[in-house]
């Protein structure tokens, strides 16, 4: 059996759902950033004479 719905009961289901949708949008595009601060040292871009894994040996005296 097939039920028929108000209109007015569908429009405003379908407000709802665009407010909630504008809503969830606009927080996630003004929200904080994580830290804010400076990158964390693995995402920070590496000087090309820089090698990966090895970290340079103090020199002898």
């Amino acid at each position: 059996m097939r039920r028929e719905i108000p209109a007015g009961v569908a429009v405003a289901v379908i407000i709802v759902a665009l407010v909630v949708a504008a809503g969830v949008m606009w927080f996630l595009m003004n929200r904080p950033s994580g830290g804010g601060g400076t990158a964390p040292k693995e995402f920070m871009p590496k000087p090309p004479y820089a090698r990966q894994g090895t970290e340079p040996s103090p020199s002898p005296k």
